[in-house]
């Protein structure tokens, strides 16, 4: 039907694959709501990794007038919970559906609340911390890689609090066995990081971040638009890249608006995305030496 978006996406784990995928849907995505279309329809979405679960959770969430439709809401979709996420605000046995994850391979997507409530702020805390006991156990990495990825996930779920101004943020996570590496992916459907610096409104000068990309790369660098600490710089991206692509030889994205960054390598992502999403890619053969506190600034 004219009225509906088809969603085609990739069925492959590779990297590459599902960012086009990505970037091909939010063109689409763009002519179908200037031409009135009101539908997504799931049909021919069968599998739905980390990166796309958190990336058409934010779609839905974001573009209340358009309606998700034909997403199969047994098996496989169920468990992971997509695209609504468990909802610790509205489930208050959350922690104990979390942990019949133990055995599998995955963790559901998960919808945390994005606001200052000392309410919201202990369950942001408890998701992290339970999050990181289920990939401990799920993948038995050693403590000094789980503490790493412990402080990825508050680093990046912070990030997304100060500066988002999102209602709610996402996570979710697999483990691929076979293939030696984890992915988790952390986003948010708010006004991306270029929005965050043009209202920003303490001491320092950002008027030169005109651009999506201008912003990203004050991102990396450290330059923080957080409305309380002001005098804090904002080391999160910065070091938690470090920590995944040096410490653990992994891979980092990020986008926001048009802005890519992969690694060291910051690009046009010709189309945009009206929010921030993080993805990270782990290898899970050990590094012995590993050590968190030699990223620490």
């Amino acid at each position: 039907m004219r009225n509906e978006l088809v969603i085609n996406t990739t069925t492959k784990d590779h990297l590459g694959s599902q960012l086009t995928s990505i970037r091909v849907f939010l063109n689409q995505l763009e002519t179908h709501i200037e031409n009135g279309g009101r539908t997504l329809n799931f049909y021919k979405y069968r599998w739905s990794p980390p990166l796309l679960s958190v990336f058409f959770a934010n779609i839905i969430e974001r573009y209340t007038q358009i309606e998700p439709a034909k997403i199969n809401s047994h098996g496989y979709f169920k468990y992971i919970h997509f695209p609504y996420g468990l909802q610790p605000l509205k489930n208050n046995n959350w922690k104990e559906v979390l942990n019949t994850y133990r055995s599998k391979s995955y963790i559901p997507l998960i919808r945390f609340p994005n606001n200052y409530t000392e309410e919201a702020r202990g369950i942001r805390e408890d998701i992290i911390s339970h999050t990181g006991r289920l990939i401990k156990e799920i993948s038995s990495l050693p403590v000094n890689y789980i503490n790493g990825i412990s402080y990825l996930l508050g680093e990046l779920t912070d990030n997304i609090v100060e500066h988002s101004n999102a209602n709610n943020g996402w996570i979710s996570f697999q483990y691929y066995r076979q293939k030696g590496y984890l992915d988790i992916c952390i986003g948010d459907s708010g006004m991306g990081l270029l929005s965050s610096y043009k209202n920003y409104s303490g001491t320092k000068d950002y008027s030169h971040i005109n651009t999506p990309i201008d912003a990203l790369k004050n991102a990396i660098k450290g330059e923080s638009t957080k409305k309380r600490n002001t005098n804090e710089r904002g080391y999160g991206i910065h070091t938690s890249r470090a920590i995944l692509t040096k410490g653990f030889g992994g891979k980092f994205v990020m986008f926001s608006g048009n802005a890519l960054l992969i690694n060291d390598e910051l690009m046009n992502f010709y189309c945009n995305y009206n929010g921030t999403i993080a993805f990270f890619r782990l290898p899970c053969k050990v590094n012995s030496s590993f050590s968190i506190y030699n990223f620490l600034e």
